[in-house]
């Protein structure tokens, strides 16, 4: 029944969305070239190339793991593999540590449970985006860096809050060895898909602020 009125209230906020769109197609239009131009001159430049490399390191680390990392996991009360993707996230940010997290599912390295706890990496901002956009807005261009800190040291105290119960990892085989295409091929699909949720904001966003 929860459902059923869950599904009610999504197709009426669609259908609502759509009669706007119809209404308003001039602010509409105006809102996805907004969303294209933050595209392509922030949001790809500064994640698509980190993470292509992002994913070619990982698929080709295996099962290396540093001191550091075993540390890291043992201060923290993770399992064994799962310190490498929390770093992961934290060079990348989104959409890379998601993307790091959802190779490792498929690999059978980690459960669906790990990749629902390992959600608080891959909601941070990458330092690429830090350092190439945001230190725009500072006139002292060390104070983005701040924000690198601040980001690692919330995602790692929020870790150490979140229950142990679910988290176990099973170690199938060793991450396959991925090619530069296929890494291309997988950042293009997540690019798209962010692309995608910009776009579409930015024209209700548009039409919001010219009513």
């Amino acid at each position: 029944m929860e459902k059923t009125n869950e599904h009610k209230i999504l197709r009426m906020i669609y259908l609502i969305m759509m009669i706007t769109l119809i209404t308003y197609p001039k602010y509409a239009i105006a809102g996805a070239k907004k969303g294209l131009e933050i595209c392509l001159y922030t949001v790809i430049p500064t994640l698509f190339p980190f993470c292509v490399l992002v994913t070619l390191f990982r698929s080709n680390s295996n099962d290396k793991h540093s001191k550091f990392i075993c540390i890291i996991e043992h201060v923290l009360n993770l399992p064994r593999g799962v310190g490498s993707l929390i770093g992961f996230g934290l060079l990348g940010g989104y959409p890379v540590g998601a993307l790091c997290v959802e190779q490792a599912v498929e690999d059978g390295n980690i459960t669906s449970d790990n990749a629902k706890y390992l959600r608080p990496i891959c909601n941070n901002a990458g330092p690429a985006f830090i350092i190439g956009i945001v230190s725009g807005c500072f006139e002292k261009k060390f104070l983005p860096l701040n924000l690198l800190w601040i980001q690692a040291l919330s995602v790692l105290y929020t870790l150490s809050l979140l229950p142990q119960e679910n988290v176990e990892v099973i170690k199938k085989h060793s991450p396959e060895t991925m090619n530069v295409q296929k890494a291309i091929t997988l950042a293009f699909g997540s690019m798209i898909n962010i692309c995608g949720i910009i776009i579409l904001f930015r024209c209700f966003l548009n039409i919001l602020e010219k009513l």
